[in-house]
């Protein structure tokens, strides 16, 4: 298996978009203790992490972690009117793929306030 840095130059060299699908390892970004783990992580474009996988979480939690945030903003303009509360400054429609659902990040942060989230 050849080293993420590695394949990391290759990808940059031909403007390929690079993404680690760290459903479960990538947790290990959150901990001091096991940080050093994901030193490689740097050099990805994007990265997942279900939370819901390495958490025990008993509902769906994901995160899609991006160095270039407007990138996604760019690209997933929505237009529908019925999805959107213009009069609420906590809409978080243009700012997830889930759009008119709740975020999964209230998720992670409810457990974490519960001090159930020990790394």
């Amino acid at each position: 298996i050849e080293s993420v840095e590695k394949f990391s130059r290759i990808l940059k060299k031909y403007n390929i978009w690079h993404h680690i699908d760290a459903c479960v390892s990538g947790i290990a970004l959150f901990s001091n203790k096991y940080r050093y783990l994901t030193a490689h992580f740097k050099h990805a474009h994007s990265i997942t992490i279900d939370c819901h996988k390495c958490l025990n979480l008993n509902q769906q939690c994901s995160l899609l972690l991006v160095k270039d945030g407007g990138l996604l903003s760019d690209c997933s303009r929505i237009t529908a009117p019925y999805l959107f509360h213009k009069d609420s400054e906590h809409d978080i429609a243009n700012r997830s793929f889930q759009c008119g659902r709740r975020a999964d990040g209230f998720k992670l942060w409810f457990c974490d306030q519960l001090d159930d989230l020990d790394a």
